[in-house]
């Protein structure tokens, strides 16, 4: 991260002055204004001088509001590696037949995929982060990494907001 001013380009890039730094976390030091995008819980996608070309993930922890009216934000890493790439749910279709009485799921067969939505794998592709909306407990995944389809299944939460969940995953 670079001192320069923390006004926002077009790109929605800002430019933030790191004050400390330890391996689990970070803090910086804004301007006197800041984004509304700027609030507690917020996942921020960041790069370093050190490593230009890969996006960092942090979760902004605390939010505030310095004497002099300027703004402080502590941040927790979440992962040195991300990958933004387009998610689809498994999800079964409900065909039931009626078969002497019973009911008889068919299986695997006319699995179906959700509209697709946006989500973020962890380069050593242990991690995925989703809308918390999406997120179902030893649900499929389907997501395309270097042009070809992959499943991956969902397990332990390890961290979670009111917008977001991460959690482990098996690819």
């Amino acid at each position: 991260m670079q001192p320069i001013d923390s006004k926002l380009n077009a790109s929605g890039c800002e430019n933030w002055t790191v004050l400390e730094e330890r391996c689990s976390g970070f803090s910086v030091e804004l301007g006197k204004e800041i984004s509304a995008r700027v609030k507690s819980g917020a996942l921020i996608g960041y790069a370093t001088l050190e490593y230009k070309n890969k996006i960092a993930l942090a979760e902004i922890r605390t939010v505030r509001k310095k004497s002099d009216g300027t703004y402080r934000l502590g941040l927790l890493k979440v992962t040195n590696n991300v990958i933004a790439l387009k998610v689809y749910r498994e999800q079964k279709s409900s065909i039931f037949e009626s078969v002497s009485g019973c009911c008889v799921n068919d299986g695997e067969e006319n699995l179906t995929y959700s509209d697709a939505f946006s989500g973020l794998l962890s380069a050593d592709k242990s991690k995925l982060i989703v809308p918390r909306h999406q997120y179902k407990l030893a649900n499929r995944y389907k997501v395309s990494m270097n042009g070809s389809g992959h499943t991956v299944l969902a397990r332990e939460v390890l961290n979670s907001h009111c917008d977001w969940i991460c959690f482990e995953v098996i690819v």
